[in-house]
């Protein structure tokens, strides 16, 4: 609201100015709106209190108020008595004002009297005098983005907020935004609304960018108003964004068949598996292999990591060598699918079964030969006991033999069979061995998987002795004789035959 006062000069009948009287203008105004509603009054009145002053009863008295040099009250046939300092109205009235928004106003007031008929008042006036209503500031409220998206969707990691289409108000340029997000399990029911942000802009559109913490799965979206130069009370109302989710990732899933070949295992182990899966947005990459031994299938060591399969089928095979466990021992491995979202996302482990390294077999406990000596023509028979074998696993014996020319240096061992009995019978050809030379025997055991005793069991010697020289007859019995010829110097012994029937036989 706005008020003042201006003031004038009377004047006398001959034209001259007169102090005694005084002359004013009062105002006020007050707005609504663009508008001011302005209150003026011209007043006089005699200050000295003097009886005979100005008094006109012929109501031929009259006043005018002006604004901007218009007139806008009007007072006609007046009665002027100013006895005893009465005050006199002149003239009052009211008008209305437009302003600009935001722009001061400013008006002329100007105001006059005439006619009075009185020596010592006759007329006055108040020249024309600028006077300010004041600025009237109207605001109106920021208008909220026309659009607003949210992006992307799923999302991994960040999203972004874009929105554009925002305006100031009235005297209420655009100064921030406030964002604001609620989250949803189930993009239904919803969080309430937490802050996120304030952005300094004037910009009628934008862009940022957000790293939620929500889980997988779960959704998010985000609010916006815009917010002026005006204050709160003229904030934009909110405009909500689309909802996202956040890639929902499901762990892979571990073979359902894992298989470990063969049991007991001598070399290679064959590792086969089959039907793991994927898991949502997690897709296979690859399968990690570990394996853990014991001595006892009780006590078992670390797992050790052996492999990583670079593969996105559901099934594979790997190897692994077996003969990297002491024999007699336990092995068992296990298995993960590895996945396309990372380690949290891998499947959990799959174990193996147990399986063993081969023990060797034990030979048999003792190995006998049923002649000392031999003719050619005679069978000799080699027999032993059963052999034992911790993996039940065996196949069969092996006997090799040796000869010597002497019983002292010996020839190299040379397979003669192999035979899944406890006993071997068989007549030597004459090849097999020089007459008066020596044979030695000795036994294996193998098992299934190709793998020998450590140990042969040695027979005793056996010496081919054939018949040489003239038999005579003895007691009843043939007994045997040798026929010696001295060649250089020494007695040699030699066979002697006879002619039967157009062929040589042995004597």
């Amino acid at each position: 609201m706005a008020a003042g006062t201006l003031y004038g000069t009377v004047y006398k009948q001959n034209g001259t100015a007169n102090g005694v009287y005084s002359l004013w203008l009062s105002w006020n105004s007050s707005s609504s709106g663009l508008t001011s509603t302005v209150s003026v009054t011209l007043y006089l009145k005699r200050n000295d209190g003097y009886s005979n002053s100005a008094w006109n009863k012929y109501h031929q008295v009259w006043g005018r108020i002006y604004c901007d040099g218009g007139e806008v009250g009007a007072y006609n046939n007046l009665d002027v008595d100013t006895r005893r300092s009465n005050t006199v109205t002149l003239c009052s009235t009211t008008f209305s004002v437009q302003h600009q928004n935001g722009v001061e106003k400013r008006i002329n007031l100007s105001a006059s009297f005439g006619n009075v008929a009185v020596s010592s008042c006759d007329h006055g006036d108040i020249g024309s005098t600028q006077v300010s209503l004041g600025t009237i500031t109207i605001y109106s409220p920021c208008g909220a983005p026309a659009s607003v998206s949210l992006t992307p969707n799923p999302f991994e990691d960040n999203v972004t907020l874009n929105w554009s289409g925002a305006s100031g108000g009235s005297n209420n340029s655009i100064s921030s935004y406030f964002i604001q997000h609620s989250t949803s399990s189930d993009n239904s029911s919803w969080s309430g609304w937490t802050d996120t942000t304030t952005i300094s802009t004037n910009s009628s559109s934008g862009s940022t960018q957000f790293t939620p913490s929500i889980s997988r799965g779960n959704y998010i979206k985000y609010r916006i108003r815009t917010q002026g130069t005006a204050g709160g009370s003229y904030y934009s109302g909110f405009i909500e964004s689309n909802s996202v989710r956040r890639i929902p990732y499901t762990n892979c899933t571990a073979p359902k068949v894992f298989n470990v070949t063969p049991n007991p295992f001598e070399n290679a182990i064959n590792i086969s598996w089959s039907d793991a899966s994927s898991g949502t947005n997690n897709s296979i990459t690859g399968y990690s292999l570990e394996y853990s031994t014991s001595p006892n299938d009780s006590s078992w060591s670390n797992w050790n990591q052996f492999n990583n399969v670079s593969s996105t089928s559901t099934s594979g095979n790997a190897t692994f060598e077996g003969a990297k466990v002491t024999r007699g021992n336990y092995i068992k491995f296990r298995i993960r699918v590895l996945g396309s979202a990372g380690a949290s996302y891998y499947s959990p482990y799959k174990e193996s079964k147990v399986i063993r390294r081969n023990s060797l077999p034990n030979p048999p406990n003792d190995f006998s030969v049923s002649v000392s000596s031999y003719v050619i023509g005679e069978s000799i028979k080699l027999s032993w006991s059963k052999a034992v074998d911790i993996d039940s696993n065996i196949s069969h014996y092996k006997i090799e033999y040796c000869t010597s020319t002497n019983g002292d240096t010996w020839n190299d061992w040379m397979e003669l069979t192999s035979t899944t009995k406890l006993m071997y019978s068989f007549i030597p050809i004459p090849s097999f061995l020089a007459n008066q030379s020596y044979v030695k025997f000795r036994i294996c055991t193998e098992d299934n998987l190709g793998a020998s005793s450590s140990d042969y069991i040695e027979s005793s010697l056996v010496q081919r002795d054939d018949n040489t020289g003239v038999r005579f007859g003895i007691n009843g019995q043939y007994a045997k004789a040798y026929l010696y010829v001295g060649e250089n110097g020494s007695w040699v012994e030699r066979d002697v035959a006879i002619g039967i029937g157009g062929n040589w036989v042995d004597a």
